[in-house]
Order: structure tokens, then C-alpha cells, then sequence
């Protein structure tokens, strides 16, 4: 992943784009080396300003003040799934100093995957299943596009190269599964993966262990991460309400001639889009065929991937939440925190990110730990969606134990009516400042909520408290 040209790793193009499909990204050391990788990986990141510390992170990863490792290792492997994919480069040059080759996984937007073999910081064999993908083929340097033989050598799988060789010729749509069985044909199966992924799971549960593999969370911060809270006050922050009445009608300033002009551009516009659309209905049809395959295609793929299964699986029941009723205390112990809830309020089908989830006379309340910069960036700019007015009904102050906590219910308004869906959403927002998070308690109506349920919300959200 270093030599002078980084020859087999994926261009640079592939970190410009929209992330829309399965990205995997990780290092392969052959043996069990997790002992030294740990403690050279510690001194590296220690000497990028960052320190190791024994507390499990509570939210995701920040990269501006935080990096987070995951290590896998068992007698065959040591696998490495690293935070931050712009420091793979300069990782990979450190990762020499173990004196032992290295495999350097990846897959790209689940349209292509490929491998690098790394010794002595030079690649010695590169593969890429789609070289031409961003429109070139790039010179990498090697005599062959992938190395089978090379590959089992140099880590010891001697009797696999013709397995390799297939899964290299294999075309999929999804390429997460050839790259998946690519992983598990040399026995890394927790490769095909990347840090954000595991992590996700890592937050919401304890499930991110690998069968035949021991693990092991590396969590470093900065020192301005531990400041993150340092000046931050809920109760002087204010939704700002965007009012009608501030639109400025910049078309009274256009001169008649010039507004006469844009007027007439405007109709022979609404003509050509008239005769556009026409002529695109053809292919409407045929895109909608195309989505229909699709459709079936994905169903197909998610029945016969077992991962994909657990997927399933999981948006099926809803999710298992990561919180628990003990008599009327909601209580979510990978958090650290609970609620005390009213004798008619049940718990909510929360899942995923949701730290917290009950429900108030068919009210669905959700609660997520969220970073200060996205609750100020959503306090202090209310300007509207596109076509949509926003009027704060509420903005009060309130304090959740010695919390400080904040209360908003905002009206939305679509100013054309939708074809499908409500015009009008009435959304609560219910913000509690702990030391080290803000934590949003949302939900979301069609009808106004009535002050009695609020009421209950905002008792249940009093009670809140971290322990």
C-alpha cells in the first residue's frame, strides 16, 4: 500500500465520489503479530497527537478528534480495520517496521474489489477486478493483473490458487459477495469489512466478535475531543423561526424589458418541457422494467448471502434494541443511561442508533446521542427546505435533573401540497446536555400533539439521567 506509486490501490477517484454502495478497506498480517501491531500502532497514533484510553466510545468516530481501531488475530491472521482511510498510506509505510509482508483488502461502491501484497514497502502483486472502472487503466508497474501463485506463497496457502483465480474472473453485481468468499477462501473472513461497519454494530451491541478469531477495540482521542462540551450551553441557544414576510422578491428589481424577456424564455421553456417529457416516456418504461429486475435481483442476492440474511433478519423483527424495561426505568446499559417512564407509556420498537424509545398515547419518541456541532447547526439555522415554511411553535428551557435541557416543537409546512404524503408534520425536539453528549429526543406527527401528551414527553425526558 506504500511504494513510491501505491500501484494497486484503488485511484484516487474512488475518494471523490458519493458514497452509495459497500466500501471494505483492510490489512492482512500473516500470523499472530496482534501483540506488536498494537503497540506499533499505538506509538503512531500517539504520535499524531492522539492518546489510547480505556473508555468505549459512546457515537461514532469523529475523525477530526478521534481514531478507533479494530483487531482480529488468530494462528493464520492478523487483520487490522483502521478509522481513518486517508492515513492508510502513511499506515502502511509504519507497518513495514514489523518486517513481514502484508495483504491490503478493498472493495469500491460494490462495483469492483481487489487486493495488494505489500513486503518490505514495495508491491510485489496487485489486483483489481475492474481496472478500467474509472475510465484508465492504471499502469501499475507488475507483469499480471493479480498473482495467485505469488499470493499462496507468500502467505502460506499453498493448494488455493486455482480458488483465487476463479473468484478473480467472477462477475457479480453485487461484488461484496465475491470479495466476501475471497476473504474466507484464504481464512480472513473478518477482512471483508471495514471500520465503519463494524463499528456501527460495535455501538448498538456487543456482536461484533468473529467466530475462530479473538478481538480487541483500540479507541484513541485527542486532547480537544475531551473539551468537546467546554463553553457549550443549550440554554442560550434559540431556534430561529424563518418568517415569510423575510423573502425579498428580487423580481421587482429586474427592469420591465428584462423581466419581459425571462417571462417569454419562461413559457417557450414550459414548451419544450412538454415535448421532453414526451418524448422521455419510452424510456420512464424502460427504467421502470429496469428497477423491476432489480428489485427481484436484490431479493435474490439478500436470500442467498448469509449476511445479507441477518439483514433481513434484523429489519424483519424490527431490531433488537439496546435498552431494557426494569420496572418503570428504561434503561440502556451500553449507554450508561435511563428514564423513568409513566404507568401508561410503554417502550418503543427502537433499533439501530436509538439509545432510548417508549411510546406516549401512540406517539413514537426516539432518542439518539448526537455531537454539538449538528444540535447548533440545527438550533441556529432554521432557513426552509425547498417550498417548505418552518414556524416554531415552542422553544422552552427546562432542566432534566441538574441537566440542562431544552424543549422545540416546529410546524412544517409545504406551501404546494404533495402528491402523496401530509403537508403539514408537526416535529418535537427534546435536547438534553450531558457532560460529554447531547442527547435528542425526537418525534414526529401529522396532527398536533396535544399538551397533555407533550406534557408526558417532557416529564420522561425530566427523568433522564446518566449513571
Amino acid at each position: 500500500m506504500v511504494s513510491g506509486s501505491f500501484t494497486g490501490l484503488i485511484p484516487a477517484q474512488a475518494v471523490q465520489v458519493n458514497f452509495m454502495g459497500a466500501f471494505f478497506h483492510s490489512i492482512c498480517l500473516p500470523q499472530d503479530c496482534a501483540t506488536d501491531l498494537k503497540a506499533l500502532l499505538t506509538q503512531w497514533v500517539e504520535a499524531k497527537g492522539f492518546r489510547l484510553v480505556a473508555n468505549r466510545p459512546m457515537i461514532e468516530i469523529d475523525d477530526k478528534t478521534q481514531r478507533g481501531a479494530f483487531i482480529y488475530w488468530n494462528k493464520d491472521w492478523t487483520i487490522l480495520l483502521y478509522s481513518e482511510f486517508g492515513e492508510f498510506q502513511r499506515l502502511g509505510y509504519e507497518l513495514a517496521k514489523l518486517k513481514r509482508p502484508y495483504l491490503y483488502l478493498w472493495q469500491h461502491d460494490s462495483d469492483l474489489w481487489g487486493y495488494q501484497i505489500e513486503d518490505n514497502r514495495k508491491t510485489i502483486a496487485a489486483f483489481n477486478s475492474s481496472p478500467a472502472y474509472f475510465g484508465r487503466v492504471e499502469d501499475t508497474g507488475l507483469p499480471t493483473n493479480g498473482d495467485p501463485e505469488l499470493l499462496c506463497q507468500t502467505f502460506e496457502l499453498q493448494g488455493q490458487e486455482h480458488v483465487i483465480r476463479k473468484l478473480q474472473r467472477k462477475k457479480s453485481m453485487f461484488m461484496e459477495r465475491v470479495c466476501e468468499e475471497f476473504a474466507s477462501t484464504i481464512g480472513a473472513k473478518p477482512a471483508a469489512s471495514c471500520y465503519e461497519y463494524v463499528e456501527e454494530s460495535y455501538l448498538e451491541s456487543e456482536s461484533v466478535q468473529r467466530v475462530g478469531f479473538d478481538m480487541e477495540h483500540l479507541f484513541f482521542v485527542s486532547d480537544h475531543s475531551q473539551r468537546e462540551m467546554e463553553g457549550f450551553d443549550i440554554h442560550s441557544k434559540a431556534v430561529r423561526e424563518f418568517k415569510q414576510s423575510e423573502r425579498h422578491d428580487r423580481s421587482t428589481d429586474v427592469p420591465p424589458e428584462l423581466r419581459a424577456r425571462m417571462e417569454h424564455m419562461q413559457r417557450q421553456f414550459r414548451v419544450m418541457s412538454f415535448f421532453f417529457r414526451m418524448l422521455t416516456w419510452p424510456f420512464r418504461i424502460f427504467g421502470w422494467f429496469v428497477a423491476s429486475i432489480m428489485r427481484l435481483w436484490t431479493w435474490f442476492v439478500f436470500k442467498r448471502s448469509s449476511n445479507q440474511q441477518d439483514v433481513v433478519a434484523l429489519l424483519a423483527s424490527g431490531g433488537s434494541p439496546a435498552f431494557h424495561l426494569e420496572g418503570r426505568q428504561l434503561i440502556n446499559d451500553r449507554r450508561r443511561c435511563r428514564v423513568t417512564l409513566s404507568e401508561s407509556v410503554e417502550p418503543g420498537p427502537g433499533w439501530g442508533r436509538a439509545v432510548l424509545a417508549f411510546k406516549v398515547h401512540g406517539v413514537d419518541v426516539t432518542c439518539v446521542a448526537v455531537r454539538r456541532d449538528q444540535i447548533e447547526r440545527y438550533l441556529t439555522i432554521r432557513s426552509p427546505d425547498r417550498g417548505k415554511h418552518t414556524t416554531v411553535l415552542e422553544d422552552e428551557n427546562f432542566m432534566a435533573g441538574a441537566m440542562k435541557a431544552k424543549a422545540v416543537v416546529l410546524k412544517t409546512e409545504d406551501e404546494k401540497p404533495p402528491k402523496k404524503g401530509p403537508a403539514i408534520r408537526y416535529v418535537g425536539v427534546l435536547i438534553v446536555q450531558s457532560p460529554d453528549l447531547l442527547y435528542e429526543f425526537l418525534y414526529s406527527t401529522v396532527e398536533p400533539v396535544p399538551e397533555a401528551v407533550r406534557k408526558t414527553i417532557r416529564d420522561i425526558v425530566s427523568s433522564f439521567e446518566v449513571f
